[in-house]
């Protein structure tokens, strides 16, 4: 017979009569418990004492990551809330402040100083509304700042900077021109976003010379008006 032929057939296992290998944990526990029984009773006790260890770290790890997803459901809840008071609640801590939670709730509380605070006084307390306006474009610029390879919430970020830059027309004209290159950028920049698209269709409406001649006029005759005049601009030579 040849040396291949009496070579060991356990060297190269069939699928059927390759053995499916131990579960490698139920081997050391087999074996601590070998070496218990033969073993002293101290070195029996100091088994005892990792065994338990192990069962707390695995308990306190499963119980601490359990805490954490019931944390971040509350979260969401007030974030759906939207009150401002569940919102202020939840952005308190910084470390809660930067996660996905806390920007989303961050952006609503930017968007409710934006519109419903700032764009509602303007016609009431032009200085207030300013102020509030102020506030606003600086939490969008930290969000902005913060998330600049997210996908959701730079969009919202850029999107929300380019329509307080046109808001601003009302005090400067020229602001509608550099508003208009905000949503030609956020177009280019984030196309398939929602936000980015929202910044294609107001970049093609102040792209068209006609349209934007009537949102400039509409925002002067604003600034003119007897509600705001504080927001007047100088009259033309």
């Amino acid at each position: 017979m040849s040396t291949e032929e009496r070579k060991d057939p356990a060297a190269n296992p069939t699928p059927e009569t390759q053995a499916t290998p131990p579960n490698e944990l139920a081997n050391r526990m087999s074996r601590l418990v070998k070496q218990a029984k033969t073993g002293s009773p101290r070195r029996y006790f100091l088994y005892a004492l990792v065994g338990l260890l192990l069962v707390a770290v695995i308990f306190y790890w499963d119980r601490s990551r359990q805490t954490t997803a019931m944390a971040r459901t509350e979260q969401w809840l007030r974030v759906d809330q939207g009150t401002n008071f569940a919102l202020q609640e939840l952005v308190r801590k910084r470390t809660v402040a930067t996660s996905p939670q806390g920007k989303a709730a961050r952006l609503q509380l930017a968007w409710n100083e934006y519109w419903n605070d700032a764009i509602r006084l303007l016609g009431v307390n032009p200085k207030e509304a300013v102020a509030k306006l102020n506030r606003a474009e600086v939490e969008y610029r930290t969000i902005a700042e913060e998330s600049k390879n997210d996908p959701f919430f730079l969009p919202e970020a850029l999107y929300a900077l380019a329509a307080i830059e046109e808001t601003r027309a009302i005090e400067d004209p020229k602001k509608l021109e550099s508003a208009r290159d905000m949503y030609g950028k956020l177009a280019k920049s984030h196309k398939d976003s929602a936000y980015g698209q929202l910044a294609q269709k107001r970049f093609d409406m102040l792209e068209d010379t006609n349209r934007f001649d009537e949102t400039q006029r509409f925002y002067t005759q604003l600034a003119r008006s007897r509600f705001m005049p504080d927001f007047a601009p100088p009259p033309a030579p």
